[in-house]
């Protein structure tokens, strides 16, 4: 998960330290779930390619 420092974003801090996030529900709403498993598809054909070429 990327973490930021930030002050203008729409983000939640933790208050012991000057990092921000995104809440649970935030995360669930962007389709961040759908783009890693394209993410994850591709790098398993990268993967079985070399695999295949060794």
């Amino acid at each position: 998960m990327l973490k930021i420092k930030a002050i203008h974003f729409n983000s939640r801090p933790h208050f012991d330290r000057e990092t921000y996030y995104y809440s649970q529900n935030e995360i669930s709403q962007s389709g961040l779930e759908k783009l890693l498993k394209v993410i994850d598809r591709h790098l398993n054909k990268v993967l079985t390619n070399i695999g295949n070429n060794s």
